[in-house]
């Protein structure tokens, strides 16, 4: 995570993310770390939707919006689940805005500045789309392309 910005930087103090790979405890999904405490961190929630299961690079955070996203990376088996979470109001206790099979394939993301264009790319798909999160409790598809790209931010 870069932290580019002094509100980056202040959300980073609060909350961490950490994607598992597998289970982590007995939990899958995306693990929500309380870092109030950065010596002491703690689990307070598991995003647990389809998304937040298998994420790989995507788990992506629109701090000027306050929108949490990520699209599902597992073409073999389904299409990029894309979840969209509030964290405005409290980083440590994300609260689900929408999970829509918009994403096609997916394995990273990234935001557009403003935070209302949620990006993902497939490196072994060649693909790459555009959602927008004008309103993020109803993304629709903007775009779909056929580019082979790895690094997407």
């Amino acid at each position: 995570m870069i932290l580019a910005t002094p509100l980056d930087q202040a959300w980073a103090k609060l909350a961490a993310l950490a994607p598992a790979r597998g289970t982590i405890a007995g939990h899958t999904g995306v693990a929500v770390l309380d870092m109030t405490d950065p010596t002491h961190p703690k689990r307070v929630a598991t995003l647990v939707t389809p998304a937040m299961q298998t994420p790989h690079e995507s788990v992506n955070i629109s701090v000027q919006r306050g929108i949490l996203a990520a699209v599902m990376g597992n073409p073999g088996a389904n299409v990029g689940q894309v979840d969209v979470y509030d964290v405005s109001a409290d980083c440590r206790h994300p609260q689900l805005l929408s999970s829509t099979p918009l994403g096609v394939f997916g394995h990273e993301s990234g935001f557009a500045p403003d935070g209302r264009t949620f990006y993902s790319a497939s490196p072994g798909t060649a693909t790459i789309f555009a959602l927008d999160l004008d309103d993020p409790r109803l993304p629709k598809l903007l775009w779909t392309g056929n580019y082979d790209s790895h690094g997407i931010s």
